[in-house]
């Protein structure tokens, strides 16, 4: 019998910009093709009255699933909620991916172009990748 403990990972942040630009910039990351082919963001739901988006990412193996929540502190303030209800066996696969869309939506709040984003979210992999050949290689020699 598989052990189902579920999780819920909660953020939450205020952000220094009007509700609008920050649902713009989030519709952004799942829209645009440059963003939508890179990073797979898929949306499951949006409820704009309701200032709601429900987000996924396939990570691996794992589908990543949020809620983002938006609301109005002021005038040019925004708090947004990101809640994910997991595994506990994919905690670090989720955390990972919920920080990588958090980077980016900030990114593009504070203007950064396309190529910038895409060039400073890639450095991780490339490091990764650099790892596996050489451990690959060292498997190999042996």
């Amino acid at each position: 019998m598989m052990n189902n403990n579920k999780i819920t990972i909660n953020k939450e942040f205020d952000l220094k910009y009007h509700i609008d630009v920050v649902k713009l910039n989030i519709k952004k990351l799942y829209t645009e093709n440059i963003y939508k082919m890179k990073y797979t963001y898929l949306l499951g739901k949006e409820m704009d009255s309701l200032n709601y988006f429900r987000i996924s990412k396939m990570n691996g193996l794992v589908v990543v699933n949020w809620d983002i929540n938006l609301r109005v502190i002021d005038e040019n303030n925004t708090k947004i909620e990101l809640v994910c209800l997991i595994d506990t066996h994919t905690n670090n696969i989720a955390m990972s991916t919920l920080n990588s869309f958090l980077e980016r939506l900030v990114m593009l709040l504070e203007g950064k172009e396309d190529t910038e984003i895409i060039e400073t979210t890639n450095k991780g992999c490339m490091g990764i990748l650099v790892i596996l050949v050489m451990g690959l290689g060292i498997i190999y020699l042996v």
